[in-house]
């Protein structure tokens, strides 16, 4: 099978990125700092919030906002552990 070269022409996620940048510096203007966990579905990432939340959300203050797209079962279980919590 012949390969094929597409030229992109834009960024598609331009947009997104910019976002991202004002983001990024308006928590680090304030002192928040942020972790952005992304993997593959069912690598992990729910429970690693779920047992850190448990272990130190008495000690930390911390906020999640979760992104997935088709359901709201990473926020139901997250929201046992904080009511800082908002689905994107």
């Amino acid at each position: 099978m012949p390969v094929r070269r597409i030229e992109v022409r834009e960024r598609v996620m331009a947009r997104n990125d910019e976002l991202a940048v004002v983001v990024r510096r308006t928590l680090e203007a304030v002192g928040v700092p942020a972790l952005n966990l992304v993997s593959s579905p069912g690598s992990g990432k729910t429970r690693l919030l779920e047992r850190t939340l448990a272990d130190l959300g008495r000690e930390l203050r911390m906020a999640v906002v979760t992104g997935d797209v088709q359901t709201s079962n990473d926020a139901e279980r997250l929201a046992r552990h904080t009511n800082r919590l908002v689905q994107a």
